[in-house]
């Protein structure tokens, strides 16, 4: 565990959790837990699987690596990036007057899974642990919401201070959540939302319903809401839940009534340690048939050591058990779960083909970290798989010896890409003026295909400059990040800057301002790289750079797309010039 200079980091809570197992809700998820110590070290024992590493530190933003633990030790390092911090105070509208109690968060919609803090006698309140970048700040209390969130911009490892949050006059939903089957069974751990159509509002609970099921949505504004909730022991109900009204008072008493739902019981054959999981028998399932099915596609399982699983809960009707091995191996069965559940599945496994090998630079150094994705060239007709992790399933970690293993796979073609760590393609070592294309494979089905090496291009290039703020001087202590060229089809719908993290080679750009001459926005020290093949010019602000001229002028909105003149290979700029200069 290291910081982005390279120093050991004490003291960051680093948790381990088995990937594709167990409800996707799980709030009080239990997972394989370990701290640094003096040197960043860490060490948890795990089984064979592939799992999510992920560190924590107060000071510091999170970072997380997959790994893929097969018949040995592995090693991962997490490089965490100083975070940054937010002070200020929350003041109410009409008046000056600090609120105490407030709940002031981070996030697009009243926010929902962001870092929050709760303001003291004084109003005032302390947000830590932030990445850099834009975000929002909102705040609810009792009678009292943001209307619109208070914006900051922040650089890595920033101490932003003096922020003012207001809020208003607002209104709270309130009530209790209980079993379809037995009101007067409360239901704890379920997260209830508020959601508003027209004028659009998304207002989460202030956490998941307390042991007596009660919960709270504050920052309501009039209109009418629908209620939505998702748990680990009861189904989702999405568009179902109760329909809500708020004119010019708090609502209180709503029940919230969810289904429990079924078990489905079985075992898979050979016994192993298989993780299963339910989709829907229907290969074609439209949207509203999606959206009714959606809580099966949140249960997931994994067979203990002599096969045996359990499935809970499970909404009755037609499904699809899938079951897969740690070595790759898999198995499904179509099955009709009636009103009192399904018991004596058995789900045979079967072998899948696994393809393994190395990726190495053009030097023949083990690249570490990021990992292998196989895409079949034409993908399987009809049997589609619905599940939150179906994303990840085509990607293979790549180990700190740079090896990797791609299992579970069905025979035929296949299209290979390297991909870092951001989910960016990295090119292979081959002239820079070739165009990329993914390697194609043929796979044999249910057998191992070993030495598919693979080497990609060599990253030790060093960009060097100066960061002007907008007065033209040069600005210190400025984070550089750099965003490698979108230039082929075949690796632009893998490009996605958006998802770098702060410090890596590929990193956010903010948008520019649409006024050339737009003022830098106090507090922001993030920096931006604004890059031609012709030329490249930092900024430490959204703000178009001063001082040196750019390698051409911004041309007007009807030049805008057309060729760079600086550009050597004369084409069109990728940055299209509607974005930045050229």
């Amino acid at each position: 565990m290291s910081d982005i200079g390279g120093g050991p980091v004490e003291g960051a809570i680093v948790s381990v959790d088995r990937q594709g197992e167990g409800n996707v809700i799980q709030f009080s998820r239990a997972s394989f837990p370990a701290v640094s110590d003096g040197e960043g070290r860490f060490a948890v024992q795990v089984d064979d699987g592939l799992y999510q590493v992920t560190a924590w530190h107060a000071d510091y933003t999170g970072d997380s690596e997959s790994v893929d633990v097969a018949g040995g030790p592995r090693s991962v390092d997490l490089r965490l990036v100083p975070a940054a911090t937010v002070e200020g105070t929350v003041r109410a509208d009409p008046g000056d007057a600090p609120v105490e109690g407030a709940i002031v968060s981070v996030g697009e919609f009243g926010g929902f899974g962001g870092a929050s803090a709760i303001s003291d006698a004084r109003g005032r309140f302390h947000l830590g642990g932030m990445a850099s970048g834009a975000h929002k700040l909102w705040a609810a209390v009792a009678g009292h919401a943001s209307r619109e969130p208070t914006k900051v911009e922040l650089g890595i490892g920033e101490a932003l201070t003096g922020v003012e949050v207001r809020v208003e006059r607002a209104f709270k939903i309130s009530g209790f959540v209980a079993a379809k089957d037995d009101p007067r069974k409360a239901l704890d751990g379920v997260m209830v939302g508020a959601l508003a159509l027209s004028p659009f509002a998304l207002r989460p609970a202030t956490g998941p319903s307390a042991v007596d099921g009660y919960f709270e949505v504050l920052g309501v504004r009039p209109g009418t809401y629908m209620l939505g909730s998702v748990a680990e022991q009861a189904l989702p109900e999405i568009l179902g839940g109760p329909s809500v009204t708020v004119a010019d008072a708090d609502v209180t008493g709503v029940l919230v009534e969810l289904d429990r739902g079924v078990e489905v019981r079985g075992r898979v054959e050979p016994p192993a340690m298989a993780a299963v999981s339910l989709t829907l028998a229907d290969d074609e399932p439209g949207f509203m048939t999606f959206l009714a099915n959606l809580g099966n596609v949140l249960v997931r399982g994994r067979a203990d050591a002599s096969g045996e699983f359990t499935l809970r809960p499970v909404k009755p009707g037609p499904l699809r058990l899938v079951a897969e091995a740690p070595d790759g191996s898999r198995g499904q069965l179509d099955v009709e779960v009636g009103a009192h559940g399904l018991k004596g599945a058995v789900v045979v496994l079967e072998p899948r083909a696994t393809v393994t090998g190395r990726v190495v630079d053009a030097r023949g150094t083990a690249v570490k970290g990021g990992s292998v994705q196989l895409l079949p060239v034409a993908p399987k007709q009809g049997g589609m798989m619905m599940s939150f992790d179906a994303g990840r399933r085509d990607r293979s970690p790549i180990a700190e010896d740079g090896t990797y293993a791609a299992r579970g796979l069905d025979g035929g073609e296949y299209e290979v890409r390297v991909l870092d760590r951001a989910g960016n393609v990295i090119r292979w070592d081959v002239p820079s003026d070739r165009p990329y294309e993914p390697v194609r494979k043929t796979i044999s089905a249910g057998v191992v295909t070993p030495g598919v090496d693979l080497v990609v291009e060599l990253r030790d290039g060093v960009l060097r400059g100066v960061v002007l703020g907008p007065d033209g001087a040069p600005t210190p202590d400025a984070w550089i990040t750099a965003t490698l060229e979108q230039r082929d089809a075949a690796e632009s719908l893998f490009h996605r800057p958006e998802a770098a993290r702060s410090g890596e080679k590929v990193g956010l750009v903010p948008e520019p301002p649409k006024d050339p001459q737009a003022k830098a926005i106090p507090g922001f020290r993030g920096a931006a790289s604004r890059r031609c093949p012709a030329r490249t010019v930092a900024s430490s602000s959204p703000a178009w750079p001063v001082g040196p001229t750019p390698c051409a002028p911004r041309p007007s909105a009807a030049a805008r797309g057309s060729r760079c003149p600086a550009c050597p290979r004369g084409q069109t700029c990728a940055c299209r010039w509607s974005r930045s200069p050229s």
